[in-house]
């Protein structure tokens, strides 16, 4: 018979079963942190308030013993919510008294401003905040000594995450004496990725516009969302869709045509999410996932067959607005997601749109496939380089289009690299053949369309590449306002030496991505290689250059100053080779894509190299001795692509993790900062 135990229960249970249940129950929603919504928080104040203190708090979970008050207060402080100026003393004196507690605080939402309180809670949070809520309206009228501290101490934090909320019944001030408090601390958070804002002012609003100057000066802003229910205005979201690494503007269907076209000509890289539109005849909303497109043509189906259209004769759509036909337009292109796109390698670079629509579109009429044109123009796939031909053929009778060209993309139609050759049957023959259609329709297309911003080939599992001999990278050099290239090879092998004088021409390129080096560089006189990608922020070499091209790539690379980098990658990283490179930019990286780290005896550890580093991404062909040759304390996010669908090799490294262990038995972590693995099945 068992044998009672007279402990009580909370001391029976393991601290990782309370830890759960305190985590369960002290959780602060991220929808009810982030709400706009302030009456909806005055009503759940003031239904606490009624009922006396009679009705019970998570919070008095902590009184149950000193085991439970100690691995509840982190979690009580991991959101600090103040909604006043006697929570804001309070936490501040608490803060005072125990300023531990101010390091367990992730999320921090200030309703206001609470002066030398609150510019204290500022200065105890800051080194760890990493979701900020702001009164923004609030900073634009601090005139009090405690208040203007409060508005100062904005500078101090450098979050990841910031929602800006502006009262409804806030109105500008024609006083521009007051300094624009919350601009000049938007500006120093080097590390904000998101931000959530009105955009609705108009330009005698010094303030709010310097705010949206600032976000737009930020290099890791990826999300720019806009509360429902509001209007943004062009006029500041293009002040702030200019930060180069933005990628995602959510609007909530509060979209116009002339916003559309303004992103499209000035910010093609960066998508129009979460609007709801609708069909004119029909009361059900629709998603549409993005405004941004690709693709116009396949290898099913020849240009002719597309764009000779008949003009619709009973002009249905004539009745339509012209902006709600666009929006149906835009909807009706979208690719339908079907059973089949679960086996497809997330990384492939694929048409978008729904092939059976789009055709049907430009048969409707005249208006409808002018607009139709437009969106598919915006960047075209191929899966052959014979429908680029056609393609730009095509444009060249439609002048009228040719600006509205800011992407290529290509199918898997590169040249096979040297792991491929090896594994597979080749004639040298047929590859030069392949290779020169390529080099001509890639010449007739760059030397036609003069607005391109991006070339994309195949997918990062991919072992083909598009090569690109000298002339062709002269040819893009003149691009002035290229800013990617993904899946190419730059330079040839038989074409000599690749010197930093044809390189130095690519002053706006920001990603270089799944790329092959494989020609020995060349100095040029008077032009060094610090002078090379200098706006380059992505350099992700994901295939192997040649054994004798490796060492000078590595002393190369060493000399580029890349002031901007922030993201490295090539699949065999030997640190005999790689250290100089660096010791060179260590400070700059935050994310590393490879197969596997070589180390000798005597070369420092990547934790040295590369302290700020906080994502890993392992390639497609990486085996369990590639995930155990990385070690970093600082790494919370790993990215790996495999092929095989049970992730042998991943299962195979986490056993061999979970069996190193300590004296004491306890698991030797090679990542103790590690929150997020992301698993992508590729096919190689």
């Amino acid at each position: 018979m068992a044998q009672f135990d007279p402990r009580p229960l909370s001391r029976i249970w393991s601290l990782e079963c309370i830890g759960l249940i305190l985590g369960h129950l002290l959780n602060v929603p991220e929808e009810r942190f982030a709400s706009l919504d302030l009456e909806e928080f005055n009503a759940r104040q003031l239904a606490a308030a009624s009922t006396g203190g009679v009705s019970w708090d998570p919070w008095r979970l902590l009184l149950v013993s000193k085991l439970w008050r100690s691995l509840g207060e982190p979690l009580l402080y991991y959101t600090v919510v103040v909604r006043s100026q006697a929570q804001a003393q309070a936490l501040s004196d608490t803060f005072r008294e125990r300023p531990a507690l101010a390091g367990h605080v992730r999320q921090l939402r200030l309703e206001g401003l609470y002066g030398l309180a609150g510019a204290h809670i500022l200065h105890c949070t800051a080194a760890t905040v990493l979701d900020v809520w702001l009164e923004e309206s609030d900073y634009n009228n601090a005139r009090d000594r405690g208040d203007i501290a409060q508005a100062a101490a904005l500078s101090w934090l450098n979050p990841r995450t910031a929602i800006l909320h502006k009262e409804k019944s806030y109105s500008y001030s024609a006083n521009d004496s007051i300094p624009a408090y919350v601009a000049q601390a938007i500006a120093l958070w080097s590390r904000l990725e998101y931000v959530k804002w009105v955009f609705g002012f108009s330009s005698e609003h010094r303030q709010e516009r310097a705010i949206a100057v600032a976000i737009g000066t930020l290099n890791n802003l990826k999300v720019i969302a806009i509360p429902q229910r509001c209007t943004p205005r062009l006029e500041a979201l293009s002040l702030a869709a200019v930060s180069p690494t933005l990628r995602r503007v959510i609007v909530h269907g509060n979209v116009t045509p002339e916003m559309m076209i303004w992103f499209s000509s000035n910010a093609p890289s960066v998508t129009l999410e979460g609007g709801s539109w609708h069909s004119y005849y029909s009361d059900d909303r629709q998603k549409l996932q993005s405004i941004h497109c690709s693709a116009i043509f396949d290898d099913s189906r020849t240009p002719g067959m597309v764009f000779d259209a008949e003009e619709d004769t009973d002009g249905h759509t004539r009745r339509l607005p012209g902006e709600i036909l666009d929006n149906v337009v835009g909807w009706a292109l979208q690719h339908t997601p079907n059973h089949y796109d679960k086996y497809r390698d997330p990384t492939d670079c694929e048409a978008w749109y729904d092939q059976k629509f789009s055709v049907c579109l430009l048969q409707v009429s005249r208006q409808v496939r002018e607009i139709t044109l437009a969106y598919l123009v915006q960047r075209p796939f191929f899966g052959s380089t014979g429908n680029a031909v056609l393609f730009t053929n095509f444009m060249l009778t439609r002048p009228d289009l040719v600006h509205r060209v800011v992407a290529l993309e290509f199918g898997k139609i590169g040249t096979p690299t040297r792991k491929e050759r090896d594994r597979s049957w080749y004639k040298d023959e047929e590859i030069e053949e392949e290779a020169m259609s390529r080099v001509y329709a890639l010449s007739l297309c760059i030397t036609s369309l003069c607005n391109i911003r991006r070339i994309k080939v195949g997918s990062i599992a991919s072992e083909r590449v598009f090569e690109l001999s000298h002339s062709l990278l002269e040819l893009l050099g003149t691009f002035l306002q290229l800013e990617e290239l993904s899946g190419v090879a730059i330079g040839r092998a038989r074409d000599g030496g690749l010197t930093s004088q044809c390189l130095a021409q690519f002053r706006s390129l920001r990603v270089l991505d799944n790329a092959l080096w494989n020609s020995p560089p060349v100095l040029t006189a008077d032009v060094p290689w610090s002078s090379v990608f200098n706006a380059l922020r992505t350099l992700e070499f994901r295939h192997e250059s040649r054994p004798g091209v490796v060492r000078e790539l590595w002393e190369t690379l060493a000399l580029m100053e890349l002031p901007f980098i922030t993201s490295f990658g090539y699949p065999t990283i030997d640190m005999t080779h790689a250290t100089p490179f660096f010791e060179m930019h260590r400070a700059k990286l935050e994310r590393l894509v490879l197969n596997i780290l070589r180390t000798g005896t005597n070369t420092k550890s990547l934790e040295t190299l590369c302290p700020n580093v906080i994502e890993l991404e392992f390639g497609g062909r990486t085996k369990v001795d590639g995930y155990q040759s990385v070690q970093h304390p600082g790494v919370n996010r790993i990215i790996v692509n495999e092929a095989d669908p049970q992730l042998c090799q991943l299962r195979g490294w986490w056993r061999k993790c979970t069996e190193n262990r300590d004296d004491g038995g306890t698991p030797l972590s090679p990542f103790p900062a590690l929150k997020e693995i992301h698993t992508r099945r590729v096919n190689l």
